[in-house]
């Protein structure tokens, strides 16, 4: 669980104006306010990157920070590679961008710099990036199937995918699940540990339910008390995102599946292939706890070939009942 003090000691952080003392009460500030753990841990991610870009080139205190710095960050953010040795998508960089405009904000708000140089950083258009990648329902029945669940751990795998699949919820909040918020006879899962710390209920279907029962059933020494996780490693620990990426990882590699992405993946299948087949958008919403509808639209993708079809059965221009209006 991430804590206060954010950065490891470095000599600097006594100084009371270094950019890392100052990023250690901010963030320290957030996670009293109860923000999410996840959100804190994006942001502290965000904060260091330029932190240590920022000092590798002799600029340790607040006040060396200026416009044309955040702004030369902002290119290093567009031109450079990211962690997966790939370009990193417009919404990374808006975000990394958002996140140093609140930090300057926030300094500036409590006395710690008299002038914000973030305020006419423009932190550009998160929705710029390409429609999100998808698994056709053949590569999906395919990851589905990989897991041997002959074995224990196998069968977790089958069951953690089955659950991802059917309710779509997010990674963190997969990992969250105790045996307690899966209503069997409703067929309805509580998220307790949504995003932004907002709480939902989603659907689940019989055949999820199906894989957790058995799951639950052959695990001899998995306790199903209140509080008890859902998912254990072998250490009989709730699992972590290493486990979840370190599943979809070897999956997809011998499934011979190259799109980019893990849990996120499937999210954005199920979102597509239930629009794909007539769910309502804004169910659809609901189900990925969605605040804003926009998002909803940035997580799925239809194919242009559907779309067509689409609007070719249902626009009325299309219906051959006003063809005299072309003249």
């Amino acid at each position: 669980m991430i804590q206060a003090p954010f950065f490891k000691p470095t000599g600097l952080e006594n100084n009371p104006n270094t950019l890392r003392h100052h990023a250690n009460d901010y963030l320290s500030v957030l996670l009293n306010r109860g923000l999410n753990h996840a959100t804190i841990k994006n942001r502290f991610g965000f904060l260091k990157r330029f932190i240590n870009w920022s000092e590798h080139r002799n600029r340790f205190y607040l006040p060396d920070i200026t416009i044309t710095q955040l702004q030369d960050y902002k290119m290093e953010l567009i031109k450079s590679p990211g962690m997966k040795s790939v370009v990193l998508q417009s919404s990374t960089i808006h975000r990394h961008l958002v996140c140093l405009r609140a930090f300057f904000h926030w300094c500036t708000r409590e006395g710690r710099l008299f002038d914000n140089p973030a305020i006419e950083l423009t932190t550009g258009n998160p929705n710029e990036d390409k429609l999100a990648v998808c698994l056709t329902e053949k590569e999906m029945n395919r990851l589905l199937s990989h897991p041997d669940t002959q074995n224990l751990y196998g069968l977790r795998n089958r069951t953690i995918m089955e659950v991802l699949y059917s309710t779509d919820i997010r990674k963190n909040e997969l990992i969250h699940l105790d045996f307690s918020d899966i209503d069997f006879s409703a067929e309805i899962v509580t998220i307790r540990h949504g995003k932004g710390n907002r709480q939902r209920l989603v659907p689940i279907g019989k055949r999820a339910l199906d894989w957790i029962d058995t799951y639950l059933t052959r695990s001899e020494s998995h306790t199903t008390g209140h509080s008890s996780p859902l998912f254990l490693t072998r250490e009989k620990n709730r699992v972590g995102d290493g486990t979840i990426q370190m599943l979809f990882k070897s999956a997809k590699r011998d499934c011979g599946i190259s799109k980019w992405g893990g849990a996120h993946l499937i999210r954005h299948t199920m979102a597509t292939l239930m629009l794909k087949n007539g769910a309502d958008l804004r169910i659809i919403q609901e189900i990925l706890g969605h605040t804003r509808i926009d998002t909803t639209l940035i997580y799925t993708h239809l194919d242009i070939t559907h779309l067509k079809e689409v609007h070719r059965k249902t626009h009325p221009a299309e219906q051959g009942i006003s063809k005299g209006m072309l003249f």
